[in-house]
């Protein structure tokens, strides 16, 4: 039970510590506050590396005599830092901070939607099964956060916001723009590091992005394949206009045209597969050899298309198409897939967050590594 602390009376006697619970509410709180206090001004000695990992505690009765605060006091206070992962409790040895201390070892990664409407998207199932592999293998810990619309009135946001303001993560991973957390400690606490994926800054964070270079990449890997005209399927005309593409076939020996270029969405797979065969269907009139797919969910539809019009078609067509990897299932036809890795993501991302915490100099803008692999037959890593 916890008790106030001792103190002198007008006559200089000590006055004995009595239970918290039987004293009045006002001091009750701010017997409550002092703790708060001093778990706060402990933690922030780890922090602030006054107390480095593995460093041994001063011995209670110094702490003691520092705060001027009770036994029970402090003890509340080692115990909060000892569940919050500061700091471990060594037999016979004292209070020790541990090697690998929630600032300094603990991510939070934020991923857009709910925690199933996210596992529809392929990035984002790769980059959350990657975090969990990495709890696995690696010292540290990355938590797990789903940000839907309605997140800022869940349990999981208000916990987040505490942590984040306990400062018990090395810093946030954003897998996608934070523009929802706005005015909230996750965007705002100082002292957090932050990274995000995006295609452009935001919020002064750093950003990581697949190197631009990646459209090049896959109308070089056409052209080296023998194709000569091909079609484009997006699923954004704003992210990937045609204007993009226009510039450049031509300076891979390539050839396009407008209307071999479609904008779909997963959700319209009767249109996309209607659309690629009627590209397919007449190659006297449309010689299309070459298909460049720039959305993965977009992949096995566009596929389906092209089995569909039997084997003189499918040996005829290349296909490269965007992806995310490791690759959970291969394509149903042979392809060369372009992308980012979740491991790279990751292992970026909290490249950055350790050297903000470092001080260290921060690029605003950091390129990913792309992959490149063949699938189907003669499948094989391309370096």
């Amino acid at each position: 039970m916890a008790r106030l602390t001792s103190k002198q009376n007008s006559s200089g006697a000590a006055t004995a510590e009595v239970p918290v619970r039987k004293g009045p509410p006002r001091k009750r709180n701010r017997l409550a506050k002092r703790q708060n206090e001093l778990t706060a001004l402990l933690r922030k000695r780890i922090i602030d590396n006054t107390y480095p990992p593995g460093c041994r505690l001063p011995i209670q009765v110094d702490l003691l005599k520092e705060f001027n605060v009770s036994n029970i006091t402090l003890q509340r206070a080692i115990d909060t830092l000892c569940r919050e992962g500061f700091i471990e409790a060594r037999r016979r040895t004292g209070t020790f901070v541990v090697d690998h201390p929630p600032h300094l070892a603990h991510y939070a990664l934020i991923i857009p939607g709910g925690s199933n409407t996210s596992i529809n998207s392929h990035f984002y199932q790769n980059i959350a099964a990657e975090a969990l592999l990495r709890n696995e293998r690696l010292p540290g810990h990355l938590d797990l956060y789903y940000a839907s619309d309605e997140s800022l009135y869940h349990p999981d946001f208000r916990r987040l916001c505490e942590m984040v303001t306990r400062h018990l993560y090395a810093g946030l991973i954003f897998a996608s723009s934070p523009h929802k957390f706005e005015k909230t400690p996750i965007l705002n606490e100082p002292g957090i590091p932050r990274a995000v994926v995006a295609s452009r800054a935001v919020y002064a964070i750093p950003v990581m992005y697949p190197n631009p270079n990646q459209c090049d990449l896959g109308l070089a890997t056409l052209a080296a394949k023998g194709a000569r005209n091909i079609a484009v399927v997006t699923f954004s005309c704003e992210a990937y206009p045609y204007s993009l593409f226009e510039g450049k076939v031509a300076q891979f020996g390539l050839r396009s045209h407008p209307d071999w270029y479609g904008s779909f969405t997963h959700l319209q797979p009767p249109g996309l597969r209607s659309f690629i065969r009627i590209l397919l269907s007449n190659p006297k009139e449309r010689p299309i050899d070459g298909i460049f797919i720039l959305d993965d969910h977009l992949t096995e539809i566009v596929m389906e298309a092209i089995a569909s019009l039997g084997p003189e078609v499918v040996e005829r067509i290349h296909i490269v198409t965007t992806g995310n990897f490791p690759l959970h299932q291969q394509p149903t036809l042979p392809a060369t897939v372009i992308g980012v890795h979740a491991k790279d993501i990751l292992d970026t991302a909290i490249e950055l967050i350790d050297a903000q915490r470092r001080g260290d100099q921060v690029a605003q803008e950091n390129h990913l590594p792309i992959h490149l692999c063949h699938t189907g037959a003669g499948a094989g890593r391309v370096p």
